[in-house]
């Protein structure tokens, strides 16, 4: 019987660091979406703010949503964009990504209509110049840290 108790406190304790490892991890992540989402919406601002033609209405709230959403595209449908388009990435090395940003961030201009306007042409171009730009240098800040 005594032999068992250390046994069954051992896995028990394997077990706790497990949990707490994952819940460690999912912390993690979920810290760096929430950073992400701040870093869109100062993005978002400063092109609002910056670039000839882009508008935003909208409170801080709007903002937050809006970072949100450019956030879950950027996790979740530029992955697959990058798969099937990756042959022309390669091709035009590199330049191709800046377009499937573009992209992402004139869909999320026809989920929001009435709170940011991004009209298609050089207006789109220079704010995905511009977050792409800020996005680099906070990944190059957080990498160094």
């Amino acid at each position: 019987f005594l032999r068992v108790i250390p046994k069954i406190r051992f896995q028990s304790s394997l077990l706790f660091f497990f949990i707490f490892g994952k819940i460690k991890t999912m912390f993690k992540l979920i810290s760096k979406f929430i950073i992400q989402i701040l870093v869109n919406g100062l993005g978002i601002w400063i092109i609002a703010e910056v670039v000839p033609g882009v508008g935003f209405s909208g409170d801080w709230l709007i903002l937050a949503e809006i970072s949100a959403v450019l956030a879950i595209l950027n996790v979740l449908v530029k992955p697959v964009l990058k798969f099937f388009f990756g042959p022309l990435i390669v091709l035009t090395f590199g330049l191709a990504s800046l377009l499937l940003n573009a992209l992402i961030l004139w869909a999320v201009t026809q989920i929001f209509p009435a709170n940011l306007v991004i009209p298609v042409g050089w207006s789109l171009i220079w704010a995905t110049l511009i977050i792409s730009l800020i996005n680099f240098a906070f990944n190059l800040a957080k990498k160094s840290d």
